[in-house]
């Protein structure tokens, strides 16, 4: 259990670290990803089924929170470029729904409450303290800490700087804004009502 606490705690502590210097908004999410998989570790340090039950629902939650944010991210750069901060400016005028569908997903993965984020770390850090270690949980909060400091800068640039280029709006498809619209309303739904989807984790536990 130590080497999964030790990968644990590299993960956690170097993608945030790597992170928090990107500009390009898809390698910001992709250092994103390697701390998120350290959470998910968290709970496989416990080592009980709770500790599993955790890890895998929080796996399931961040398959729908990182999905949110890089719908976002493909809207932006639709024409097939890789977006980065300074064309999320002006956001939540060119497209209010991918903006606060951008809010939402990086709010979950700040693991801001009431989205499933927070829930989801709630149980990776409870299941790893019931078992003692502490120390980890105490980095995974540091480190939580720390991303919150990115995403709130995206958040930034969508919602405080205005758009300096004066470009359109963003068409969205239907299908488009039924994505955001089920992505982002499952996210701050299973924040708020957690229970059938754990159950599910803890059976598959």
């Amino acid at each position: 259990m130590t080497a999964l606490a030790v990968i644990a705690a590299v993960s956690m502590t170097l993608g945030n670290l790597v992170a928090i210097v990107q500009r390009d908004v898809k390698r910001m999410l992709a250092y994103s990803a390697v701390a998120q998989a350290g959470y998910v570790v968290v709970g496989l340090v416990a080592f009980t089924r709770a500790g599993v039950a955790a890890a895998l629902f929080y796996g399931l939650l961040y398959l729908l929170m990182n999905a949110a944010a890089f719908l976002v991210v493909a809207r932006v750069g639709a024409d097939g470029s890789n977006p980065v901060l300074d064309d999320l400016k002006g956001l939540h005028r060119r497209s209010p729904l991918l903006a606060a569908t951008l809010l939402v997903a990086l709010f979950a993965l700040a693991g801001v409450p009431p989205t499933a984020g927070f829930v989801g770390k709630w149980f990776l850090f409870s299941a790893a303290m019931g078992q003692g270690w502490w120390l980890l949980v105490l980095l995974g909060a540091v480190n939580s800490t720390i991303s919150v400091y990115y995403y709130l800068v995206a958040v930034k640039y969508a919602y405080l700087l205005p758009d300096d280029r004066n470009r359109g709006p963003l068409p969205l498809s239907l299908g488009d804004r039924a994505l955001c619209y089920g992505l982002s309303g499952a996210v701050v739904v299973l924040g708020i009502f957690p229970a059938a989807l754990y159950r599910f984790a803890e059976r598959a536990a």
